[in-house]
């Protein structure tokens, strides 16, 4: 395992923005939390994980899991997607103190640790 990826391990990340835009107000940041190679979490809707892999500042997900609830309203669930479809592709990611960048092309995702 790699010096990042042992940075992540038993972290838990709250998501701010993707791509430079704040977490609309009316909905729940998801939330992600890491193992030593795989990743758990929970989006404004429904739950999510499966194996995580590293290589340097390097990781790739592989969603296992994602359950299926329903939503009131349809703008959290077209966020959950816009997040779970960046979160499955490739991504070189920094930890700057409590800040986690995960970068995929030209968008980042944002999130700040929210404790162990």
């Amino acid at each position: 395992m790699s010096a990042a990826a042992e940075q992540l391990a038993d972290t838990r990340w709250e998501l701010v923005a993707i791509g430079g835009a704040a977490v609309p107000a009316g909905v729940r940041p998801p939330i992600m939390w890491f193992g030593a190679d795989w990743i758990g979490g929970r989006g404004p809707v429904n739950h999510f994980g499966g194996p995580l892999r590293t290589d340097g500042d390097t990781m790739s997900i592989t969603l296992r899991h994602v359950s299926v609830m329903a939503a009131l309203e349809l703008e959290p669930l077209e966020y959950e997607e816009r997040f779970l479809d960046l979160l499955r592709r490739p991504l070189t990611f920094t930890i700057d103190g409590d800040t986690l960048r995960l970068v995929s092309g030209t968008t980042e995702l944002h999130l700040e640790a929210t404790g162990p």
